[in-house]
């Protein structure tokens, strides 16, 4: 949680930005000035003492103090997107290139309309969820998504019914997102265990208990047939909640099998450096491995050896790393050294110009699944143009998509 300093976080935002969020508040004859300065409390408690609408422009500060660097900008773009006409998304484009932060812009997008606001910090929250607290199930197949009221009450109820026995979940209220990035969006607030914080009121240190929230994700790709669901932090249960939407949302009455991982070629990647092939058109720009598991079978046993490239060495990575193979191993690279797994870095290009480093991990085995995220077809095509990969049912319906 970022630390929200009243004074420091007005300073941020341009005068006449900030004056016009105050009158849609109707708050007038705001110092803006002392607000900004290290004496900011006593015109703040001035302004809360004569207009009642004080604490709501707070909560607004507050949550957009929340955000932070480049999956604000996404969440913030995607929702403009959504809720603006091209010609309309072009100039609120326009207009946030003058800003210098994202709280401007933020506000800028909440006095433009409110709903690209609340749409931008629901995906803020999604986008904030780290990779690892994601399972995905695959071979869902393709049916149509029902987002009744009925339906988002059964799939609530179900919710309740799984955290029960954790004694958490007693409320649960489920949000359509929509459409993003070819998966359809749902989002469960729920709350979580009770708890006692310790805050000091009028002089003294209190318990004052609490019911905190927790948000539960649902992104399912209807072409890839994938459900990827936010189940970190709910232990066992998590993987219910799978089942959970199939038979609510999507009318299934039982979770599908899932379907067979991709299948990984490393052992071409001993015999020489590759030279990966890359199409304009595609979002990989470049790939270079930045480390590899082998194992050694030459004294009759297996020793696993990891070799890694110098961070101080990104741009000639994969060099390095046949350097040190040639050095240990040299001509017993083909018959008695086996590779494990290898780690490509990626530079991948997102949307809206979005460049981003992205390390997978990969082995024979089918280690990592990537299939979770906007550029994950783009990878499995690369993967695949490379011969690192072969092409399963799964991708051959969909490597070649194009991305949202």
């Amino acid at each position: 949680m970022a630390v929200f300093l009243f004074n420091s976080f007005c300073s941020k935002i341009p005068d006449d930005l900030l004056r016009s969020v105050f009158d849609r508040f109707e708050i007038k004859n705001v110092d803006l000035k002392a607000l900004k300065s290290e004496q900011w409390e006593e015109e703040w408690k001035r302004i809360s003492e004569e207009y009642k609408k004080a604490s709501k422009l707070l909560i607004l500060f507050q949550q957009t103090n929340e955000f932070r660097a480049e999956k604000a900008q996404v969440a913030l773009q995607d929702a403009a997107e959504i809720f603006l006409s091209p010609p309309e998304f072009d100039e609120f484009r326009k207009e946030c290139l003058d800003f210098k932060n994202i709280q401007s812009c933020l506000l800028k997008a909440w006095l433009t309309n409110s709903e690209i606001f609340e749409y931008a910090c629901n995906l803020y929250v999604i986008d904030s969820i780290a990779r690892s607290g994601w399972k995905l199930r695959t071979g869902i197949g393709k049916h149509e998504i029902d987002t009744s009221t009925t339906a988002f009450s059964s799939l609530s109820e179900a919710i309740r019914g799984i955290l029960g026995k954790q004694m958490r979940g007693r409320f649960c209220e489920v949000k359509n997102i929509g459409e993003r990035g070819g998966k359809h969006l749902i989002l469960a607030q729920i709350s979580d265990y009770n708890e006692t914080s310790d805050e000091f009121v009028n002089g003294e240190f209190k318990g004052r208990p609490r019911l905190p929230s927790r948000a539960l994700v649902f992104a399912y790709s209807a072409n890839k047939g994938t459900l990827d669901v936010s189940t970190q932090g709910f232990g066992r249960v998590g993987e219910k909640f799978h089942e959970a939407y199939c038979q609510c949302i999507l009318g299934l009455t039982e979770l599908p099998k899932q379907k067979k991982a991709p299948e990984y070629y490393l052992h071409q990647l001993l015999k020489s450096p590759p030279e990966f092939v890359y199409a304009p058109s595609d979002a990989v720009k470049s790939c270079a491995i930045v480390g590899m598991q082998l194992r050694d079978c030459r004294l009759g046993k297996f020793v696993a050896i990891n070799l890694s490239a110098p961070n101080s060495q990104k741009e000639s990575s994969t060099k390095v790393i046949y350097d040190q193979l040639n050095k240990l191993f040299g001509s017993a690279l083909q018959n008695q050294v086996e590779l494990s797994s290898v780690t490509l870095q990626m530079k991948i290009l997102q949307r809206y110009g979005n460049g981003i480093k992205k390390k997978i991990r990969l082995s024979e085995s089918g280690m990592q699944n990537i299939d979770f995220g906007e550029t994950d077809g783009d990878i499995h095509k690369f993967l695949i143009a490379n011969g690192l990969e072969r092409c399963t049912e799964l991708q051959t319906e969909n490597a070649f998509d194009k991305r949202a």
